[in-house]
């Protein structure tokens, strides 16, 4: 059946397979499709594939060379931006100028910015660089913060629940724990084919004092691990982080626990409260109605201005023992925080964007059908990558991508939708309808 659909590659799994799910159902209300799927299935397909039809949908910019393959395969190609939000916005513009290859602006169409404050920086960096339309649609990462479909993360819930019942939540964002890390990220840092507008000195400067506050933090479990009376601690790392150093650092404590299963949304909402350092996490359990503890360490640790979490947050504290009466620790929010929050619980960016996609005159078109030996050819070669990624690159690219399976997606669809499922094409990338 022709129909006009709307091809989502996925990069981290944990982060945007959920989110998409939800944006999935949305659209087949709206009588689109969705093919989801790893970068490397999405653009396999799309090299198959003779007509030049339907929406490429992703978060941040491509190579010029895959601009291009979007170009003559799909009638356009929009953006919105999961790592460009309400937090962590220091340098704004020049992370904004990060996200994109040169001279690519022009092969993108629409760029839906998550607030205004955005909406302007991207207004100013696009100026006589693209006719790309912006609009500010809200983000759609938020909508699941919102406990509008909690009911797909069921199975997180009793695995969650039944493991560590009542405890304290703690979502690390160090990215750097060993200080030998730096020559990996600078490698990393200098492969990357694009003009950067943030220096790597400054990148390194900035994992150092990470690494320095992350000793603090070691510190700061220790003392948490020996003071009676506080619940159980949970540590989530970052998908950037190397797990291991963190199982090592926590394997002889008695209550503090390291798991990176699932998306983060979950172990927010069934924690009791939410430790952060100045995080998304802190923004994400606000939205969600969740207590939030800003940990300040060090008098001399100071967040940008422009990161508003420690003044979002209910509660202040340096110690762990602080836990045990917060109400001393208690934090007053601004009128101003407040309406940022009410703008994001709001705002329906998943119902907005949609209804921008549904002017866009596309061409409905039939799903492409893969032979066995096409199957079989792209099997082999993700196996290898996916291997690849997993052994034989750096800690930093590991575990990001969790394979795409349909009988697993529609364990989740039907929670949301039983008229809604999933059909596996290739490995890695499954039709919604």
């Amino acid at each position: 059946m022709k129909i006009k659909t709307i091809y989502i590659p996925v990069e981290i799994t944990k982060r945007e397979l959920d989110i998409f799910l939800v944006f999935a159902n949305e659209a087949i209300k709206r009588k689109f499709r969705i093919l989801l799927g790893s970068k490397e299935a999405i653009f396999f397909y799309l090299k198959k594939k003779k007509s030049k039809s339907g929406i490429f949908f992703y978060k941040g910019g491509l190579e010029k060379n895959l601009c291009e393959l979007v170009s003559a395969k799909c009638e356009k190609h929009v953006i919105s931006d999961q790592e460009i939000g309400p937090i962590t916005n220091d340098k704004l513009s020049d992370k904004i100028k990060n996200r994109f290859y040169d001279n690519t602006l022009k092969y993108i169409d629409n760029y839906y910015c998550a607030d205004e404050q955005i909406y302007r920086v991207i207004k100013k960096f696009f100026k006589n660089k693209t006719k790309c339309k912006v609009l500010t649609t809200g983000w759609p990462r938020a909508e699941i913060w919102k406990n509008k479909y909690n009911k797909i993360f069921n199975e997180e819930k009793k695995y969650i629940k039944k493991k560590y019942n009542n405890f304290n939540f703690f979502s690390s964002n160090f990215l750097c724990l060993d200080l030998k890390e730096l020559k990996i990220f600078k490698k990393k840092y200098n492969r990357i084919q694009r003009k950067r507008h943030i220096s790597l000195n400054s990148e390194v400067n900035k994992r150092i004092n990470f690494y320095n506050e992350f000793l603090l933090f070691k510190k700061f479990l220790k003392i948490y691990d020996s003071t009676k009376g506080i619940k159980k601690l949970v540590i989530r790392p970052h998908p950037n982080e190397n797990i291991k150093i963190w199982l090592d650092l926590t394997k002889n404590f008695r209550n503090i626990y390291v798991d990176n299963k699932y998306d983060i949304h979950p172990w927010i909402i069934y924690s009791d409260n939410i430790l952060h350092r100045g995080c998304t996490s802190a923004f994400h359990a606000k939205i969600s109605g969740k207590k939030v503890i800003y940990l300040k360490l060090d008098k001399k640790i100071a967040l940008p201005k422009i990161n508003i979490t420690p003044n979002l947050s209910d509660y202040i504290i340096s110690a762990p023992k602080n836990l045990k009466d917060l109400k001393k620790f208690k934090n007053k929010v601004s009128n101003k925080k407040k309406e940022i929050l009410s703008y994001y619980k709001k705002t329906n960016s998943i119902k907005n964007i949609l209804e921008d996609l549904n002017k866009f005159n596309i061409k409905k078109e039939e799903i492409l059908k893969q032979n066995l030996f096409i199957k079989t050819f792209f099997k082999g070669k993700s196996t290898y990558g996916y291997l690849k990624n997993k052994y034989f690159q750096n800690f930093y690219a590991k575990d990001k991508f969790k394979r795409l399976y349909d009988k697993e997606i529609n364990i989740k669809l039907k929670k949301l939708n039983k008229n809604i499922k999933s059909k596996q094409v290739i490995k890695d990338l499954v039709l919604i309808e």
